[in-house]
């Protein structure tokens, strides 16, 4: 078994696997789908000065069901501000996005495979403390470890 010494020499450890970024994944998967078909920002955060539409995505937690794989558990969150269709909107949204992330399985973004998405919640009614129209949705994005 091959093995890299650590730095305090104490122990070898074998292959080391490391997860990529979660949050790199999806937000570059919902802003590239998102800019095909509905464009609008898609951030890890609510912005500073929010903009009328966007998308955030916050990690949850989550596990490893094998040695190989992490299960990383997302909020997303569709935001719009229209008085009238912002309700349907932010629906509509989120619903797209679910749908992004469901054709994003077997692929590769930002350097990682992508494994699985597992929908936990379909989209629902979120309202933000403001008022704002919001649908919310989570799920698990199963992720393949990266040598290093």
């Amino acid at each position: 078994m091959h093995g890299t010494t650590l730095s305090s020499g104490l122990f070898t450890v074998g292959e080391l696997l490391v997860a990529p970024s979660a949050l790199l994944v999806a937000v570059t998967v919902l802003r590239d789908g998102l800019a095909a078909h509905d464009p609008q920002p898609v951030s890890t955060r609510v912005p500073a000065q929010r903009k009328p539409r966007f998308v955030t995505v916050t990690r949850a937690g989550g596990s490893m069901p094998n040695p190989f794989t992490e299960s990383i558990v997302l909020i997303v969150q569709a935001w719009d501000e229209d008085k009238v269709l912002g309700e349907s909107r932010a629906e509509q949204t989120a619903n797209l996005c679910a749908g992004l992330l469901r054709a994003s399985s077997g692929t590769r973004v930002a350097g990682a495979k992508i494994r699985h998405w597992e929908p936990n919640a379909l989209p629902s009614w979120f309202p933000d403390d403001s008022g704002i129209p919001r649908f919310q949705f989570t799920g698990e994005l199963r992720l393949a470890l990266n040598k290093q």
